[in-house]
């Protein structure tokens, strides 16, 4: 069996020893210029990290046949979004962030690759504002005990016993002055919308992310609930201001999945409506209107986000009954998909350590990477689109 099938070449960026990643679909990998890119190492790939297993912390030189330069490392990292490893700001090509765990505490970082040199923050971060200005931190030891694939292992969550902590939730964060502030709690998100299963249930905020200009957020709460068709939580979408306030509810509490904003006002995101069923919608922020994408194609729960210029969306699905995940280009005008590849995954990977492709684009729109595990274990690879994107 070919682990492996695509029309496009495919290009191994990751050699020898260890496992690498790089984590999210819709963060920064590539620098301004292109040249490199962000990745995680670790040794392992069979297991949940646990509490003294670090990851190490590069960049792959595209100019220099791939090599993997290391840069530092961190104890607060999973598989599916490594230690919120990004580029900062729109052109510093010199400065990233990271989280890590400091002195029993959950901290950000930002290193500057060039000077090496360390500004500690007080909190982790979940989202960076596309200046580098701004972030929002939310508690990942609670993820952990939810979802150890997206939390962190090291620190027992304070409000593991509380189903709505009043002082615990959504934190704001100033990357340049480091004051932090809670701007909405999970007692605040609880609030929100009345629904009577959320008074026994606990609450916590699973994923979050700024609009391209800052202004406003969009966050995915969860609670735990096991439902009849087998899944186990319930999740909502709101937006927010930055302060937290003018809170809109885009969806109702059900099946939410992926994202992406595509602009500071419009969101594509995968989900169920009533009367309109489960696809992959085009929702307003402004006004809640829900236009579905295509649904004859281009019609499955992605990780998915726009090119550049924004003709394209990039996505990928999950293993199909042999294996198989796909990778995949959307094009919006035309309503046209181009299949770039199918990659198969062993079954070790699964559940909380699986990988998902999590494909990512590069700042030009003429590149894309992901990661996989078709050569049983993990990697980094990318296929050169020119030819299809023009």
């Amino acid at each position: 069996m070919n682990n492996f099938i695509s029309d496009y070449p495919v290009i191994s960026l990751t050699k020898g020893e260890g496992q690498y990643f790089f984590g999210y679909y819709d963060i920064k990998a590539w620098d301004a210029s292109n040249r490199y890119m962000l990745a995680h190492k670790v040794k392992f790939c069979d297991r949940i990290q646990e509490a003294d297993d670090e990851a190490v912390i590069g960049m792959i030189d595209f100019q220099d046949n791939y090599k993997f330069i290391e840069l530092t490392s961190t104890k607060a990292w999973n598989f599916q979004q490594g230690a919120m490893l990004q580029w900062l700001g729109g052109q510093d090509t010199s400065k990233i962030i990271y989280n890590d765990r400091v002195d029993n505490k959950y901290t950000s970082v930002i290193f500057d690759v060039k000077t090496k040199k360390k500004k500690v923050l007080p909190l982790p971060v979940a989202t960076v504002t596309s200046d580098g200005k701004k972030a929002l931190s939310i508690n990942f030891s609670r993820m952990f005990t939810f979802r150890p694939g997206y939390g962190y292992a090291g620190i027992e969550d304070p409000y593991f016993d509380v189903l709505h902590p009043k002082d615990n939730g959504i934190f704001l964060l100033d990357l340049e002055t480091g004051e932090k502030k809670l701007i909405l709690s999970l007692f605040d998100i609880k609030e929100l919308h009345i629904n009577e299963d959320l008074e026994t249930k606990k609450i916590l905020v699973n994923h979050i992310t700024f609009n391209p200009d800052g202004s406003r957020f969009l966050f995915l709460p969860r609670y735990t609930h096991t439902k009849p068709d087998g899944s186990k939580w319930n999740t909502a979408l709101f937006t927010a201001d930055l302060n937290g306030k003018n809170t809109r509810l885009l969806i109702d509490y059900g099946v939410v999945s992926h994202y992406y904003w595509t602009s500071p006002t419009q969101v594509l995101a995968y989900a169920r409506i009533k009367d309109k069923g489960r696809e992959i919608f085009l929702l307003d922020d402004r006004t809640g209107k829900a236009e579905i994408v295509n649904k004859e194609v281009f019609n499955q729960d992605a990780h998915m986000s726009t090119s550049p210029d924004g003709k394209w969306i990039l996505g990928d699905t999950y293993k199909d009954e042999k294996g198989f995940q796909t990778l995949r280009l959307y094009n919006i005008k035309e309503k046209r998909e181009v299949i770039l590849g199918r990659f198969f995954s062993p079954e070790l990977f699964t559940g909380d350590i699986r990988c998902d492709l999590h494909p990512r684009w590069n700042r030009t729109g003429t590149m894309v990477s992901f990661d996989a595990t078709f050569e049983n274990k993990r990697g980094i690879y990318a296929i050169d689109v020119r030819s299809i994107v023009g």
